[in-house]
């Protein structure tokens, strides 16, 4: 029990406010784009230092998944609940960003799969801009 208020303190500095994600909801904030990511994508493996490197940046994600969620619905009607997953961490070489994706699966699953969202960062963790995408059944 007397640790309990130490991991409460943790819990809430992981999840303190910082500049992030939260920003591109924001008016004047990074810009949201639609569509395919127009970039080249290069997937990252899992023990790439620049994966290890974006780790705060997921946590920072992952305490505000709301952020993704109000992203996904400032540009299409999606109605259904938002459960984002992890996809992977992917660097962009000829811009030099590192790139994090996330995509929801849709519930019932009729015209489209889910929706995606990838989340752009300069190298030293700046978000910069976002893609977000309905993604066909195919």
């Amino acid at each position: 029990m007397r640790f309990v208020p130490i991991l409460l303190a943790l819990a809430l500095f992981a999840c303190a406010p910082k500049p992030g994600i939260v920003h591109l909801a924001q008016p004047g904030g990074p810009p949201v784009r639609t569509g395919w990511y127009e970039g080249r994508l290069d997937i990252l493996a899992g023990g790439d230092p620049l994966v290890k490197r974006a780790q705060p940046w997921r946590r920072d994600i992952a305490c505000r998944e709301t952020v993704l969620r109000q992203l996904v619905r400032m540009h299409y009607d999606a109605k259904a609940p938002l459960e984002f997953n992890y996809m992977y961490t992917g660097l962009d070489r000829d811009r030099d960003l590192v790139l994090i994706r996330y995509f929801a699966p849709a519930w019932n699953p009729k015209e489209i799969a889910g929706w995606d969202v990838i989340v752009c960062h300069t190298r030293r963790g700046r978000v910069v801009e976002a893609w977000v995408n309905e993604l066909p059944l195919e």
